[in-house]
């Protein structure tokens, strides 16, 4: 069974927004956009392509922070149930259970 659980997921995205995010930041690079400049105006074949990759990338960073955002609501149950002796656990099992609803109701990813 490949099962990492929810923490690992949460890190997973999170380190997924931050290589996306720093790709993001080089397309806005002076010298990158000097080329993109260069391509548009010698009506380059493969300007399609990487506009077409720019914008796939702008929207792999959005996706990527929304569910950073969503599956931190996880953190605090998870830390609470990592800490919790079996038998003490169902006294935090509403609270958990109520964040997974709310990501199952809000999140296109997780729903």
């Amino acid at each position: 069974l490949d099962f990492h659980g929810p923490m690992e997921e949460l890190k997973f995205w999170e380190n997924r927004a931050e290589d996306l995010d720093g790709i993001s930041k080089q397309l806005q690079d002076p010298e990158v956009k000097y080329i993109l400049s260069y391509l548009k105006n010698t009506n380059s074949k493969y300007l399609k392509t990487l506009e077409h990759l720019a914008v796939r990338l702008l929207v792999g960073a959005g996706e990527a922070a929304k569910n950073v955002k969503v599956l931190k609501l996880l953190q605090n149950p998870c830390d609470q149930l990592s800490s919790l002796d079996v038998a003490d656990m169902p006294s935090i099992m509403m609270s958990f259970l109520n964040c997974v609803r709310l990501i199952h109701l809000n999140s296109t990813n997780f729903g």
